[in-house]
């Protein structure tokens, strides 16, 4: 916080592994950011011949740079990977070894480079000018949160198990396609006693695709009658580092809910508006070269 009026931007050089969570985490600590943080990394070493780390720390560095009539093009904390720069909390690796092993599953990516940079001006983030906040630093993150993504044959025990962590305050719960879950009547009891402790349950998708629709079906009505809220079209890393945030500014399960389903820093596709799919120029639309 000290450093950002001095410079224009930022560049970040992590590890691919934990980047998409890094990068999420990040997104929902900087309130207000209106400057570059750009994450980005390499598949192999630097001093590999073959090694993707020049490039992508050299175009990382120049979009960091990069103005728009006079202000940053980016404003938001980003990941630059592969000839793309996504949004840090729409990333998730998909791959242990290509070279574009980081993509956007959900949201078009930000910037696409070849000779020149192609700057998908819609997809970038930028909240409604009368509510823009001054830059807030959100340091705090509850950690006593947990990941359960369901199986079909799931023991229900275990489960109950793992929820009766004592400190526990949030669970990430991956269900199948578009929310859905067992019609277990034990499963329902878990998720009730779970609500009664006031812990706070988020529903994301396992798909590598797509997001969560409570009201398709009959057995996402079941978890959204367990107080399960709808995690949208977050990734899991979104979800998981987003619900950390969120138990760290309130305690209130009302406001939690409230700011669980409202789109924060992009990380969220709302209603009224759904991006062009995918990752890769297919997704990229309504590019203009810069």
């Amino acid at each position: 916080m000290d450093c950002i009026d001095r410079y224009d931007g930022f560049v970040v050089l992590h590890g691919t592994d934990t980047m998409a969570y890094t990068a999420s985490a990040l997104s929902f600590m900087l309130e207000g950011l209106r400057k570059p943080v750009i994450f980005t990394g390499s598949q192999l070493p630097i001093g590999v011949p073959r090694t993707d780390g020049r490039e992508n720390l050299l175009s990382a560095l120049m979009l960091a740079a990069h103005e728009t009539e006079g202000e940053p093009t980016i404003q938001e904390v980003a990941v630059y990977f592969g000839n793309y720069l996504f949004r840090g909390n729409r990333t998730h690796k998909e791959s242990a070894q290509s070279l574009q092993a980081l993509i956007s599953p959900n949201h078009p990516p930000l910037v696409e480079t070849g000779v020149e940079f192609q700057i998908n001006t819609s997809s970038l983030w930028r909240p409604d000018r009368d509510h823009r906040a001054q830059l807030r630093l959100h340091p705090g993150m509850r950690t006593e949160v947990a990941w359960v993504p369901l199986f079909p044959g799931m023991p229900m025990e275990g489960l109950r198990r793992t929820l009766d962590w004592e400190d526990l305050r949030g669970v990430v719960l991956a269900t199948f396609g578009s929310g859905n879950a067992p019609t277990s009547p034990i499963l329902q009891d878990v998720l009730k006693e779970v609500r009664n402790r006031e812990v706070t349950v988020v529903n994301v998708t396992q798909c590598g695709h797509g997001g969560v629709h409570p009201e398709l079906y009959a057995t996402s009505h079941m978890l959204a009658g367990c107080g399960v809220i709808p995690g949208g079209d977050m990734t899991t890393e979104a979800a998981l580092t987003k619900l950390m945030h969120v138990l760290a500014l309130t305690d209130d399960a009302e406001r939690i809910r409230d700011l669980m389903t409202t789109n924060l820093r992009g990380e969220l596709t709302s209603h009224q508006k759904v991006p062009a799919q995918g990752h890769g120029p297919a997704g990229a639309r309504g590019l203009e070269a810069n």
